[in-house]
This record gives C-alpha cells, structure tokens and sequence, in this order.
C-alpha cells in the first residue's frame, strides 16, 4: 500500500507475504519482495534494502551507494528514484522529509534507539550537511506497537526518567508510549507539531501486519516482517 505521495511511504502487509529470510525460505522471500515491488511499478534495481545494526547508526547514503547492502539503522539523503526499505514487525518506522530542499530522512526506531535519540541524529545531519530549515521538515510514522499494547510487568525504562510520563500502569501491567516520547522529542527540536504525523495502526492488533510482540504472546501467531520503506520520488 502506499501511504504517502511526497515523499513516497510504501508499506507492505501480511497478504504481501513475508519479507525476511529469518523467518521463511529465502526463495519465497524474494518473490513476495520482487512481487511487491512489481504492484509498485518500481523497478527491483531501483530499490535498496538497508539492514539493521540495532545499535543507533546513522548514514549518508551517498558515501555508501555503491555498496550491496548497507548496514545502519537510519539513512539521510538527497538521492531521488532510489527506494529505501527496511522490515519490520512492531518498532517505529520514521520518516523526516524537507520539502524545500528535498532532504529524505529514514530511521527503524526501537526503544534503545529511541533512547539513544536516533530521531534527533536524523534531523541534525539533515540541518548540519544538507542546510535543512527545521521548520520545513516534516514526520511521518509508519504502523508500530502503540500504547495499548506495549505492556510489561518491569519494563527497563521504569528505572529511567525521562520515561516517567509516558508511562501508566493497568492491571499489573506497565504501558509505554514510544510514539509520544518521539514526538515531544522532536517538538523539543523544534519540529512543528503541525508537521507530525502519528500513525494510529497498531500493529500488536491489527492482523493486517506482522508483530513480534503478538508472535511471543500467542503460538499460533507465524513469525514475519513487512516491508515499510521511503523514496524522493521525483
């Protein structure tokens, strides 16, 4: 599905398969990629997978185009007809975009990148190298884990914080709100909050889309990512 024009956000769901070889035969994972991408009308020589490090790395396209594969957590770029995706299965996909300027930002935001502040690295190498105006950037969310959901009986992010109000407690459990915190972060960055868009899908719930969370909570739940990915398409 496509949930955005400028920039152009695409989403995958279940029906498109799935789209990890962790969890299914890398064969069948090919096809469902090549097939979704085919509904596109993007070529498959046009897009380019980034594979997750999980440990709050950010990188210049640029300087790493030439690569195979491109190992990092967030991107920035100014590279237009290039479609950038990742997989995933609960953790927040971002998207920063300067319309002026036309500066893509892409970030996989779990909790310890968020915590490490990944969305704030994003906007600042989007000001600092490619001359973005904060207040042209524009957010947007893709489907997550949301509030409701997102439950533990000791979270880690108890014994910190800045957490503390984006936390409540319902019958024995703790919710966190990982949405939100992004959100007042990058307001704090000076982020309009007219240029944020949330995203009300949650993923834990809804079966439209692969989920971790609801993967570990229930065993007859198959084990998948979709793809959720970005483009300056111009």
């Amino acid at each position: 599905m496509i949930l955005n024009e400028t920039p152009f956000i695409f989403c995958s769901n279940i029906k498109d398969g799935n789209m990890s070889g962790r969890f299914g035969d890398e064969a069948i994972v090919k096809q469902n990629i090549d097939s979704f991408f085919g509904k596109l009308n993007v070529r498959k020589q046009d897009t380019l997978r980034l594979h997750l490090t999980n440990n709050n790395d950010l990188t210049d396209v640029e300087e790493k185009l030439k690569s195979d594969s491109i190992k990092t957590d967030a991107i920035v770029t100014k590279l237009t007809n290039y479609y950038f995706y990742l997989g995933f299965a609960d953790c927040i996909p971002m998207v920063a975009y300067d319309d002026k300027n036309n500066v893509l930002g892409f970030a996989h935001l779990g909790w310890k990148n968020i915590c490490g502040r990944l969305q704030k690295k994003v906007l600042d190498l989007m000001v600092s190298k490619y001359n973005s105006n904060i207040d042209n950037i524009k957010v947007f969310f893709g489907p997550s884990i949301l509030k409701e959901s997102y439950a533990f009986p000791q979270p880690a992010q108890l014994k910190m914080p800045e957490w503390e109000k984006y936390i409540f407690k319902k019958d024995d459990l703790y919710h966190i709100d990982l949405q939100k915190y992004i959100i007042d972060d990058l307001i704090s960055l000076g982020v309009k909050e007219s240029n944020i868009c949330e995203n009300t899908i949650n993923t834990a719930s809804d079966k439209r889309f692969y989920s971790h969370f609801r993967s570990q909570h229930n065993m007859e739940e198959i084990e998948g990512r979709f793809i959720f990915g970005t483009s300056i398409s111009l």
